[in-house]
């Protein structure tokens, strides 16, 4: 059996649109875990993640997705770029 958590949250029987990225998705999704096993970090991560993109953007509030240069990830494991260069302006 391997995890992969890219795969996680896009069941179309239990999300809508589950192949769309949603950052405003309700339900039981597996970001943080669950139950008993919730990450007891999910707190202080959602915090940080906050703080480091208000950041970011309060210092480049114009930017774009250089797709040119951009790569996916090729792994069985990881859904996503294994490098997405960003220009500022």
């Amino acid at each position: 059996m391997l995890l992969i958590n890219g795969s996680a949250n896009r069941d179309d029987a239990h999300f809508p649109n589950g192949e769309q990225f949603d950052i405003h998705r309700r339900g039981g999704h597996l970001s943080f875990g669950q139950g008993l096993h919730f990450c007891l970090g999910s707190s202080l991560a959602r915090m940080q993640a906050r703080v480091v993109l208000e950041e970011i953007l309060k210092r480049w509030p114009q930017w774009d997705v250089d797709y040119a240069r951009a790569s996916k990830a090729h792994t069985a494991s990881v859904r996503g770029w294994s490098k997405l260069p960003i220009m500022t302006r």
